[in-house]
């Protein structure tokens, strides 16, 4: 797939590696949690609250909660664009 670290321009080759990569995703699904970025921008309490219970942490322990990832601002952006 084109050269070390990058992907190739080849639409074929990027889906046999887009395939491959979430089939290997599929393999480790009980030891990972996906996240998508959209889903933190728009659903950021309900995304934090996934991943607070999936590492088992309390509310309590998210020290900055809203103070430097402005989701409600980034959020008012992608409306915009």
């Amino acid at each position: 797939m084109g050269s070390e670290g990058s992907l190739s321009l080849d639409v074929h080759e990027f889906c046999k590696y887009y395939r491959a990569v979430r089939e290997s995703e599929i393999e480790t699904k009980e030891h990972c949690l996906r996240i998508n970025f959209e889903d933190l921008i728009i659903h950021y309490d309900d995304v934090v609250s996934k991943i607070e219970s999936y590492l088992n942490l309390d509310s309590s322990d998210h020290k900055l909660p809203k103070s430097l990832f402005k989701s409600k601002s980034i959020h008012k952006q992608l409306k915009n664009i």
